[in-house]
């Protein structure tokens, strides 16, 4: 919906892909599988618009190196090597109640993210703590998100979104003795209100309370200001 932050899902699973890539002959396979299936239905003053998409990512992952905080309270230096895979599910629907997309319509729109992650997992991998042990590990993890905006009238628009993660299961196999599984849950909601008075600007009010940190909740607020300079679309120069 043109938020002023990014979607949690989206947020965490880049950041973590930047990690994945970053490691030394790190191999990236893309396989992508897109239909967009499209239902329009014109029937007097209504119309309609739906459309989904399949994802799918493969990257295998050589000395990713992390820190985390282990059961005994250490900042504990941690290496994996080896796949993961990631699959998407999203959709977006369109609704003009009256055909005129100009004056008042609807749209729905989500992610749906699943990783499964698998290999050689060693914890201080620097020795540091002097407890170096590696084991097999798998993960398996989720993350989606729904968001809908509803244009009440011309150049208005209000919208809301939530947004949220599940560590699901996570296997350290022997360094358990050493690391808790996540239990933790990500989550955001977000509301919002925009006017667009021309089509080189908009002005757009957001509030937002997120809970990304165990034990703490963040309530945020954005204004904004948007111009658009040079081309666009309704002008392409």
């Amino acid at each position: 919906m043109g938020r002023a932050d990014r979607p949690v899902p989206r947020v965490r699973r880049r950041g973590r892909q930047r990690r994945q890539l970053s490691g030394l002959g790190a191999q990236q396979e893309w396989r992508r599988i897109r239909s967009d299936l499209c239902a329009h239905r014109r029937r007097y003053r209504r119309q309609s618009q739906l459309a989904g998409g399949l994802s799918y990512l493969q990257t295998r992952a050589q000395d990713r190196d992390y820190s985390q905080v282990d059961l005994a309270g250490n900042d504990a230096q941690l290496g994996f090597n080896g796949k993961s895979h990631v699959a998407i599910a999203d959709f977006i629907w369109k609704y003009a109640p009256n055909g005129n997309a100009q004056n008042t319509n609807f749209k729905l729109q989500g992610e749906y993210f699943w990783r499964r992650e698998s290999g050689d997992f060693t914890y201080d991998v620097d020795g540091a703590l002097g407890l170096t042990n590696t084991s097999a590990y798998t993960s398996r993890q989720t993350g989606w998100y729904l968001q809908g905006v509803y244009q009440f009238m011309p150049y208005w628009r209000v919208g809301a979104r939530y947004d949220r993660l599940d560590p699901g299961h996570v296997d350290y196999g022997t360094n358990a003795a050493f690391l808790e599984s996540p239990a933790f849950h990500p989550e955001r909601y977000t509301l919002m209100v925009d006017y667009t008075p021309s089509e080189f600007s908009r002005v757009r009010l957001q509030w937002g309370q997120s809970k990304t940190l165990a034990g703490v909740t963040d309530n945020q607020l954005f204004l904004q200001y948007i111009l658009t300079l040079g081309a666009h679309g309704a002008h392409k120069f």
